[in-house]
């Protein structure tokens, strides 16, 4: 038995009931996607000068290709039905996207992560996401505190390999074994619920709001109307 062709034969499976089950996600993923590029090459046609790019773009300039390259193979697992997987570089994802944010925020230590140092913690950097959409009202912060911290527990289940993270994509069989023929496996609610579908959707919110100074009215209205396009999506 070839192991790595049945994996190739169900990957592609996976791949068709995907595209058939969320082209409008896709679609809305690709359109997220280009508007990101858009918002680089904005920042790069700015700040022509590497020299010119204010100290807190910096981490961005250099962070956004790595966030978009992450969102792109986090889709590319959940298309394949690595579900699983996906999840531990969608805690990546979002680690990556609140130092972007504890950066443009503080400003005083852009310098010591340029030189390589730890400048905080893992968890505040998720905290940081939060307290950029929650502003000063602090009920809203709680609760988007709450919610950020049950999803970034769950990804780090999946680091760790928590059993519970482990046998939530075990289907249950009839077989008194486990075998490879649960994975990989088209599974409709682990790909809506990966979040891989918007990770580049919700980069770009996050990047209007960094970016207020640099990005025009007219594009926020763009980056805002995608984001609605994917809720929409995501209530169907």
């Amino acid at each position: 038995m070839d192991e790595l062709g049945n994996f190739d034969k169900e990957e592609r499976k996976t791949m068709e009931n995907t595209r058939d089950d969320f082209s409008t996600e896709l679609e809305i993923f690709r359109n997220s996607f280009n508007l990101t590029v858009e918002i680089l090459d904005s920042i790069c046609d700015k700040y022509q000068k590497p020299k010119t790019v204010p100290h807190r773009l910096t981490p961005l300039t250099l962070m956004i290709p790595r966030l978009l390259s992450t969102s792109k193979s986090v889709l590319k697992l959940c298309m394949s039905g690595y579900y699983y997987d996906a999840q531990i570089l969608m805690r990546a994802f979002m680690e990556n996207l609140g130092l972007c944010v504890y950066l443009a925020r503080h400003e005083d230590k852009v310098k010591e992560w340029l030189n390589g140092k730890k400048i905080v913690s893992y968890i505040r950097l998720v905290d940081e996401i939060v307290f950029l959409f929650g502003g000063e009202n602090k009920k809203d912060v709680g609760r988007y505190l709450r919610l950020i911290h049950s999803v970034y527990g769950q990804a780090s289940s999946y680091v760790h390999g928590d059993v519970r993270a482990l046998m939530q994509f075990i289907e249950p069989r009839r077989k008194p074994r486990i075998d490879l023929s649960y994975l990989p496996s088209y599974k409709k609610k682990e790909m809506r619920a990966s979040g891989a579908l918007g990770a580049p959707a919700f980069l770009n919110l996050v990047l209007i709001l960094l970016l207020k100074n640099e990005i025009q009215a007219d594009f926020r209205n763009k980056v805002l109307s995608s984001v609605r396009e994917y809720r929409r999506a995501q209530k169907c």
